[in-house]
């Protein structure tokens, strides 16, 4: 199971009649909970994560309903995690950060 949330709010600018751009500003936060069934062992790791989220976007307008673009993200927050297996259980805590760069191609109905 995963789940990721985020709220904030988005800021759109046109300053040509084909391009789009965009910021971001936004808390987010997320639980994930995954478990692995091998042979004669069983695995489980949860982890939660609360932080801060930004992103720079933008696209170009090829047609009325095709366009190309991008999103460049940024997230830094705090992190949780507990896992265990058969053998050991392992929990930690720390800061996390993370880049992600989007390319995207939109297609409009």
């Amino acid at each position: 199971m995963n789940l990721d949330a985020r709220l904030g709010k988005r800021f759109y600018q046109t300053r040509h009649p084909n391009v789009v751009s965009f910021q971001t500003l936004a808390l987010e936060g997320g639980l994930t909970d995954q478990a692995v069934d091998l042979t004669g062992s069983h695995y489980r790791q949860t982890s939660t994560y609360a932080g801060l989220n930004g992103e720079l976007g933008g696209a170009y307008m090829l047609t009325s309903g095709l366009s190309i673009g991008g999103t460049a993200s940024l997230s830094a927050g705090y992190l949780s995690f507990k896992g265990n297996d058969s053998f050991a259980k392992q929990s930690g805590h720390g800061y996390y950060n993370n880049i992600r760069v989007l390319v995207a191609l939109g297609l409009y109905f």
